[in-house]
């Protein structure tokens, strides 16, 4: 691997790591603000939202599955 790649490969890793640092946090604040403001259950609607999102992905095919 050349040093320049490698350096794309490290941004790359660092960015997304960052973005999903980011939105983790983004998702708690919103859920705790939710919270204080007396909604039951206040994290649940966001996580099963996200659960939904991530069980939809699964299910697109991998490029590697050939279909």
């Amino acid at each position: 691997m050349t040093t320049a790649r490698a350096v794309v490969v490290a941004v790359a890793v660092a960015g997304s790591v960052a973005v999903t640092v980011a939105f983790e946090r983004w998702v708690f604040r919103r859920g705790e603000a939710r919270a204080a403001a007396g909604v039951r259950l206040a994290h649940t609607r966001t996580g099963l939202v996200l659960g939904a999102l991530t069980a939809a992905a699964r299910l697109i095919p991998e490029p590697s599955e050939g279909r």
